[in-house]
């Protein structure tokens, strides 16, 4: 069999490339980024809704993606002040990949047992969050049916 000789056009910038793949190359601006992303998290941690503006370029965009919601500035810190009870959040995982930081904190409610998992997307422009997409799922135990048929089994215990 011949094989076609086809090229397959990408648009790769290699030395973003090597970035994104070897976690050991630290610049300057993935600290930075990566440090407004914990700062961001830790004010919403403490509730310290005040600060939170300061994150954002003035027309930036925040999308909760499991509920169809999308909100400006105002309007995103207004849901967060207003949601109900008091919260401990736990960053999990935190990947820089040139403007773009993935962020995956679990979400536990102080009084009782519910919690959460966010896996959020911080798109950047000159150290400001410009898009936010996050994705939001509730922590709870497989369903009936994959425990029935005990299809996987528990991360943590």
């Amino acid at each position: 069999m011949k094989r076609a000789n086809i090229k397959v056009p990408v648009n790769i910038d290699l030395a973003q490339f090597s970035e994104i793949v070897n976690p050991a190359v630290d610049t300057e601006n993935r600290k930075i980024l990566r440090k407004i992303v914990m700062d961001f998290w830790n004010d919403i941690d403490t509730q310290t809704w005040d600060n939170l503006n300061t994150y954002f370029l003035d027309n930036a965009t925040i999308n909760w993606n499991n509920t169809n919601e999308q909100f400006n500035i105002e309007e995103f810190i207004i849901a967060n002040r207003e949601y109900p009870g008091s919260w401990v959040i736990k960053i999990e995982r935190l990947e820089v990949m040139n403007n773009l930081v993935i962020s995956v904190v679990k979400v536990q409610l102080k009084d009782d047992n519910t919690s959460f998992h966010a896996t959020s997307f911080f798109e950047f422009e000159n150290d400001k969050i410009k898009m936010l997409n996050e994705y939001w799922g509730s922590d709870e135990i497989a369903p009936q049916w994959r425990l029935e048929r005990k299809i996987g089994k528990a991360i943590t215990s």
